[in-house]
């Protein structure tokens, strides 16, 4: 299991588990794709979170920003700034505050 540190220095358990296949089901703690996030019934939501990649748009969780358990945002290579210009458009677009927290198996 890996851990996360998080903004005020601590370090927590990472419980989380990132879905990448469609048609999975998902579970509370889970973190999956845009597209599988947005099929999911209301009640099914609740807990999940939503993995962002480079050519999603963010605008789409506009409807979702105050149920969201956990946006990732995706850094497919070190120099691909376009995680960047997504996690500027959830602040100041959609108001989600700026946390930034990291895995320790990074």
């Amino acid at each position: 299991m890996s851990a996360i540190l998080r903004a005020d220095g601590s370090w927590v358990s990472d419980v989380t588990r990132l879905v990448r296949e469609a048609g999975t089901e998902a579970a509370p703690g889970d973190v999956v794709p845009l597209a599988t996030f947005l099929s999911l019934a209301g009640t099914q939501r609740a807990g999940v979170g939503v993995w962002l990649a480079p050519d999603n748009e963010p605008g789409q969780l506009a409807p979702y920003t105050n149920d969201l358990a956990l946006i990732a945002v995706d850094f497919p290579a070190f120099k691909d700034g376009r995680g960047f210009s997504t996690a500027t458009l959830l602040r100041t677009r959609y108001g989600l505050p700026a946390i930034c927290e990291r895995s320790a198996t990074c």
